[in-house]
C-alpha cells in the first residue's frame, strides 16, 4: 500500500532561505513569543506570522507559489485521484518560527 508521504528537496533555494533568516533576525519588532504546554511537552519559540506584517508581504506570496508548486507536483506524483483531495484547499498563514538550542527558545520532552 502506497503511504503518500513525500519529501522534496531544495524547493526552496539556500540563498532565499539565507534571505528569509535576515528577513527574520532584522524584524525584531515583528516578533510573537510563543509558549504552549501538554502534561507531557512544552514548545518556546519565536515567531513571525507573515500576513500580519506588510513587510513581510512579497515573501508570502512568493512561498505560496512555491508551496502551490510543490503540491501540485505531490499529486501528480502520487497519482492523486479525483475524490482522494479537496477541489478546494487553503494553507494556514505563513509563519516563520525559530527555536534556540540550549535557551529560552526549545522543545521538551518528558
Amino acid at each position: 500500500m502506497h503511504n503518500y508521504i513525500t519529501t522534496y528537496d531544495d524547493v526552496i533555494s539556500k540563498e532565499y532561505c539565507e534571505e528569509l533568516i535576515g528577513k527574520f533576525e532584522n524584524n525584531s519588532q515583528c516578533y510573537s513569543k510563543e509558549n504552549q504546554s501538554d502534561k507531557d511537552w512544552s514548545m518556546h519559540f519565536t515567531q513571525i506570522n507573515f500576513y500580519q506584517h506588510d513587510i513581510f508581504k512579497q515573501y508570502r506570496e512568493k512561498l505560496d507559489t512555491i508551496f502551490r508548486k510543490a503540491v501540485n507536483h505531490y499529486v501528480y506524483d502520487n497519482k492523486i485521484e479525483k475524490g482522494q483531495w479537496p477541489l478546494k484547499f487553503r494553507f494556514e498563514q505563513i509563519r516563520m518560527k525559530r527555536y534556540l538550542p540550549g535557551g529560552e527558545e526549545s522543545i521538551f520532552y518528558e
